[in-house]
């Protein structure tokens, strides 16, 4: 039951948020994308389903001394991590490991170890794996340089 009427314009933006009113956690119900149709004096709402599973990330600056800031983006909310290693795939520091929202996120590294030992200089990986809602499954490695 729809108590709400808006009316829209032809060559306008027009964003529509969709609220599960029932209380329950819906954690599958969602529309990505939609288009507004008006039909006669009715509109429609066609969902185009899910979007590109892409993602990016980079880290500035590179090379870095004493931090650098690692800057990614997710393409739909979902499972991410984010970790550092050194060239013989040692851990040297998780910095994320939670449920992200999708759009542009920034984590800072400081150089330091998961015990707050300063990192050697050298050069790193950087690994972003991320799990989004349907369980498909992206992982993205970069290299960095720590300089003294």
């Amino acid at each position: 039951d729809f108590d709400d009427v808006y009316e829209f314009y032809k060559n306008h933006t027009h964003y529509v948020g969709v609220k599960d009113l029932s209380g329950a956690n819906h954690h599958g119900a969602f529309i990505d994308h939609a288009t507004l149709k008006p039909v006669g004096d009715e509109m429609f709402i066609r969902d185009h389903g899910r979007q590109s599973t892409w993602m990016s990330f980079d880290n500035y600056p590179n090379p870095f001394n004493p931090s650098t800031t690692i800057h990614y983006e997710l393409p739909s909310d979902g499972f991410a991590t984010l970790k550092i290693h050194d060239l013989n795939g040692r851990l040297v520091r998780a910095l994320v490991s939670a449920s992200e929202i999708a759009g542009e996120h920034a984590v800072l590294w400081d150089g330091t170890d998961d015990a707050g030992f300063k990192a050697a200089a050298g050069i790193y990986l950087y690994q972003l794996e991320f799990t989004d809602r349907f369980g498909e499954r992206q992982v993205l490695v970069q290299k960095m340089s720590l300089v003294k």
